[in-house]
């Protein structure tokens, strides 16, 4: 190696750089100046022995100031960073000039907030949520997610009421009577629930005696106090639903279905959804959280009030005196095939039950008390065919398809309530029905046979 050579000493180098004709001296230069004494000494004489690393250190340090220039001092307290709040005034903004860095200098420190040095979408980058509709992959979860309250800060609050991961590991309850306490078999007082329930079929009777008209006033009252039910529980859940609005469009799609046929029901959604817009744009700003208790309201405007209107339908063949008790008898098939799905799955899911159906929407809920329970409302209905129950009475093949229709409508029904409700954090959607809990509870059945069963004697032409 040629240390006289500029291309193969960097420190002839810098001093060839420097020798330049018009050559600025630079940074590295002047450390050069300040070094190269020592350095080229130690090239030059490379016998020296170098100090040993247990010799206690010099206390020199090497210093640039801001000008520019390189030195070695001493003191080690004048080689700390001066502060630009401590500075005398011989530096000025320009001496600090950092735009080659792509860094914001502030002018002073009492410089506004207003202007962050960094945007807050480059300190914050939001992940993609999962919708569901392949924008990202979906996250297995057993924890129901709530959504939270408008102007609520902090992670969603777990809804009032029983948990819903506490309810879904409680164990079942035991069928075996305690002393001194009313039997009860999944958690109810059976006595009571069959009270109830016999109360329930005595009201139908004797308003089925009175008239289509009177049905139609309880399809109404049921299907208003389901609806306060349910816009109640999301509303503890953390939802702000249009509940009167909401209420009001489920009582009026019976009597319009009723009056004017299918062909109302989409007129009354309509106004419904208008009315929702109307009432959210008034609402006075985002904090009312439009889309998903917009979302919410419709739900249950649609669940209740649509898929139970389809119980007018079927009251209007009452009208028509040619099939005067075409009405009646299908709405009596119904409940009978119900109530024998109720009895048959609660008996054998109590006696054999073994098998979970789907744990997390109902832990009580066996594989046996679902067969039990669809077998047992075929049987029943197909009862009413030889009974003679009018219009079943016509065709065994009839009542075989009705038998079909309610085994398969009904537990989906049933599962479909049971989701929302551990969805929502609650046990019952009311309590208005001692043994039951609430109308919602009751008659969530009826929601999915409904319009399974009037669409079937539209194919049948049994009107």
């Amino acid at each position: 190696m040629n240390d006289n050579d500029p291309d193969e000493n960097p420190l002839e180098r810098l001093r060839y750089d420097r020798a330049e004709p018009g050559a600025t001296p630079s940074l590295a230069t002047e450390a050069v100046s300040a070094l190269e004494e020592p350095l080229i000494a130690l090239s030059d004489d490379d016998s020296a022995a170098l100090p040993h690393w247990t010799e206690p250190p010099t206390g020199k340090v090497p210093v640039i100031s801001a000008d520019g220039s390189f030195d070695i001092v001493d003191d080690l307290a004048v080689a700390r960073p001066v502060w630009r709040d401590e500075h005398t005034g011989q530096l000025s903004a320009t001496d600090l000039d950092f735009s080659d860095l792509g860094v914001g200098v502030r002018s002073s420190a009492a410089d506004s907030l207003d202007e962050p040095r960094f945007s807050d979408e480059q300190l914050f980058v939001a992940e993609p949520i999962p919708s569901g509709f392949g924008a990202a992959p979906e996250v297995e979860s057993s924890v129901p997610v709530m959504p939270i309250r408008p102007g609520r800060q902090g992670p969603p609050r777990a809804p009032i009421g029983k948990s819903p991961r506490a309810d879904a590991t409680r164990r079942p309850s035991s069928s075996i009577p305690r002393a001194g306490n009313s039997p009860k078999v999944d958690g109810r007082n059976m006595p009571v629930a069959i009270a109830v329930g016999v109360a329930l079929l005595a009201v139908l009777a004797g308003l089925a005696m009175l008239g289509p008209r009177y049905l139609l006033g309880l399809v109404v009252v049921v299907l208003g106090i389901a609806a306060g039910e349910f816009f109640d529980a999301v509303r503890r859940a953390g939802y702000q639903p249009a509940q009167l609005l909401g209420i009001v469009a489920v009582v009026a799609l019976p009597p319009a279905a009723y009056w004017r046929g299918p062909a109302a029901l989409p007129v009354v959604l309509f106004v419904s959804l208008i009315g929702l817009m109307v009432v959210f744009l008034t609402s006075g700003g985002l904090e009312s959280n439009p889309a998903p208790n917009i979302a919410i309201t419709l739900l249950g405007i649609v669940y209740i009030g649509f898929l139970g209107s389809y119980a007018a339908l079927i009251l209007r063949g009452f009208e028509n005196p040619a099939v005067a008790n075409n009405g009646v008898g299908t709405l009596w098939a119904i409940v009978i095939g119900i109530v024998g799905y109720d009895v048959g799955g609660l008996v054998f899911g109590s006696s054999v039950g073994r098998s979970k159906l789907v744990e997390w929407v109902s832990p009580n809920k066996t594989w046996e008390g679902l067969i039990g329970g669809m077998l047992v409302s075929f049987l029943a209905i197909f009862a009413c065919y030889l009974l003679k129950l009018h219009p079943w009475d016509v065709k065994a093949v009839h009542a075989v398809q009705l038998g079909l229709v309610v085994a398969i409508a009904a537990p989906l029904g049933d599962l479909g309530e049971s989701m929302l409700k551990r969805n929502l954090g609650v046990k019952d959607f009311g309590s208005i029905l001692p043994g039951h809990g609430g109308a919602l509870d009751r008659f969530d059945a009826f929601l999915f046979v409904l319009p399974a069963v009037y669409y079937l004697t539209r194919v049948l032409n049994i009107y």
